[in-house]
């Protein structure tokens, strides 16, 4: 591997799918195709077109580049295609039920669940789907190193959403849990 090593690799390989973000929706249609949506997401055409698109993206870094390194992956706007921009006549985010859709598959075909963890409160939003096993959080994880440190990941973007006073970053039921995590006495630090 050239000097840069796993991180240029990972940059050559964005910059052959997203030329720039304002070519992105046209470069994406040009390498994958264009989704129906008023099909569902899998067990359709869609599905090819998911797979055009994420997997040479995905597939590359998991089956050579980080086979010996423990990676987690953490979904972006991306994932849920579309970009999450706003401006005065069109706010992207939060996905509507078809962007929700792409963003599931793409999770379920390509990146790993968060396992269960006894101290994430069942009724957090995107754990224990119906169609995924008990306690499995598609959205919300923890890494923990013992009594030393912990980390807590969570994608924002299913739920970030601009719109007037009731404009929020995390549901209220995730932000609770955040401070809950935080203020514990073990392990010594957690990283949010």
């Amino acid at each position: 591997m050239e000097d840069g090593g796993l991180l240029a690799a990972v940059r050559d390989r964005a910059e052959l799918f997203v030329a720039s973000e304002r070519h992105a929706g046209r470069h994406f249609r040009a390498i994958a195709g264009r989704f129906d949506r008023t099909a569902p997401v899998l067990g359709s055409p869609n599905e090819a077109v998911l797979k055009k698109a994420v997997g040479p993206q995905i597939v590359p870094l998991y089956a050579a580049l980080c086979r010996s390194t423990p990676v987690f992956f953490m979904q972006d706007d991306h994932d849920y295609f579309e970009n999450d921009e706003a401006d005065d006549r069109f706010i992207s985010f939060p996905p509507d039920a078809f962007m929700m859709s792409a963003g599931r598959a793409s999770q379920h075909l390509y990146y790993p669940e968060f396992l269960p963890d006894p101290m994430r409160p069942l009724g957090l939003a995107s754990a224990s789907a119906p169609d995924r096993p008990a306690r499995v959080s598609e959205s919300y994880g923890t890494l923990r190193y013992g009594r030393l440190a912990e980390v807590l990941m969570y994608d924002c973007r299913r739920y970030l959403t601009l719109h007037g006073p009731s404009a929020v970053f995390v549901p209220p039921e995730v932000e609770a849990w955040l401070k809950d995590r935080m203020a514990r006495p073990e392990p010594r630090v957690v990283l949010p």
